[in-house]
């Protein structure tokens, strides 16, 4: 009984001295709360060993290094795979970045889920983003089962085919890829740099820019090719098959640049290895664009598509951030 009581009062001094060692940090503000995460931190560790850091996304983050995260950027993401490679956004000038662009309404609550910048009516932006992907994932499919007249005819835009009245060409082609990689680099593109995207401004306007994206760069692509490349080239006034074009390029272009823009001291891993500011990656992307655009490119790419969605995002940067 002796034994017992001797053990009672130990638990509730142990318990006192819990309460005594965390109530300075109860009454605290949200934005000194870091110091009771430093606290439970030093609580975990006496009870289980630190957590070994794995190959995962999230591996080695402690229960401060999520704090401090939510505090800087709001419920964003730690870590999104760039174009070409993995961007870290664990910085500190979030929070600077999203007021230097000036949006309608903040772009990170204080704790908590992100805000669309617009009104309400928006829609699911997950829901968006996994529409898009699911389409040109089928269209894809299609070019395997259906045949290829069919499909050239009602996926692959070109000049020859808006002066036949295949209009919706415009937009079918914005979800045809061919090709295995050129469908996997534009799906990474479209899911890492699209769920933010979509995460900030809502599903309908991520809708509505990658179809614009879409739209804008098939023009500048049948344009460049009506206009500029006979120029460039020096045969304007022979006859010549311009190219067709497929793929969501413009598409996905338009939101990676919309993404740089909003967050232009972010690093990208170009490549997978180089560390650079996403401000210095859009300038490679753009510059190797119009690079290949105005020394008459050869290869099976086209820059002008490139940069027709380029243009997009930059104009909706400027329409959206105010």
């Amino acid at each position: 009984m002796a034994l017992r009581k001797a053990a009672a009062r130990s638990d509730a001094l142990s318990l006192t001295r819990w309460v005594d060692y965390f109530a300075p940090s109860l009454r605290r503000p949200f934005s000194q709360s870091n110091d009771l995460c430093n606290s439970l931190e030093k609580a975990a560790s006496l009870v289980n060993p630190p957590l070994n850091g794995g190959v995962g996304l999230a591996s080695g983050l402690s229960s401060r290094g999520l704090s401090g995260l939510s505090q800087q950027v709001g419920f964003g993401v730690a870590f999104r795979r760039g174009f070409w490679g993995l961007r870290g956004e664990l910085t500190r000038n979030t929070r600077k970045e999203a007021h230097w662009t000036r949006p309608r309404r903040e772009i990170f609550g204080g704790f908590g889920g992100s805000r669309h910048f617009g009104g309400s009516g928006y829609g699911d932006p997950q829901l968006v983003l996994g529409g898009l992907i699911a389409a040109n994932v089928g269209v894809f499919f299609l070019w395997r089962t259906m045949s290829s007249k069919f499909m050239s005819a009602n996926f692959v835009v070109s000049g020859d085919a808006l002066k036949s009245g295949r209009l919706h060409t415009l937009v079918t082609s914005a979800f045809s890829q061919y090709e295995l990689h050129h469908l996997l680099s534009n799906m990474i593109g479209l899911y890492f740099f699209g769920s933010e995207i979509g995460r900030i401004f809502g599903g309908q306007k991520l809708m509505l820019l990658y179809l614009t994206g879409g739209v804008v760069g098939a023009l500048a692509h049948v344009g460049y090719w009506a206009v500029i490349k006979p120029r460039l080239e020096g045969y304007s006034g022979r006859w010549y098959s311009p190219p067709g074009l497929l793929g969501s390029s413009g598409a996905v272009n338009a939101i990676i640049l919309l993404d740089i823009l909003l967050f232009p001291k972010r690093i990208i891993y170009f490549n997978m290895i180089i560390p650079i500011p996403a401000a210095l990656f859009g300038l490679v992307i753009v510059g190797s664009d119009l690079w290949a655009a105005t020394n008459g490119q050869r290869s099976g790419t086209s820059a002008a598509a490139h940069l027709g969605g380029a243009a997009t995002g930059v104009l909706a940067f400027l329409k959206w951030r105010f």
